[in-house]
């Protein structure tokens, strides 16, 4: 579980440098106490309501998805959908010459 929310926690500060704002902006920008957003990117205090608050300033959502679709939400986000398309499309061509 503290695994889990330290990767929770990386990735909301890996998503605010991202957007290239302060922990103080941040901060301002959803009505928070900086040391709320100290606190919740070392996952000292990351409550479902603040990694919501925080999600949404960042423009993200917290979502729950099944264990099942883990890896086909991998594939879109990390753009391996498209090439796996293709290339079960050349292996089928392969396989029936017209």
């Amino acid at each position: 579980m503290a695994s889990e929310i330290s990767d929770i926690a990386a990735g909301l500060r890996a998503a605010r440098e991202r957007a290239r704002l302060s922990q103080q902006e941040l901060a301002r920008r959803q009505g928070l106490p900086q040391s709320q957003i100290s606190r919740a990117e070392r996952g000292e205090d990351l409550r479902l309501s603040t990694l919501r608050q925080l999600a949404r300033g960042l423009g993200l959502e917290v979502v729950l998805l099944p264990v099942a679709s883990l890896s086909a939400v991998a594939a879109v986000l990390h753009g391996t959908v498209e090439e796996d398309v293709r290339a079960r499309f050349a292996a089928s061509d392969e396989r029936d010459p017209e």
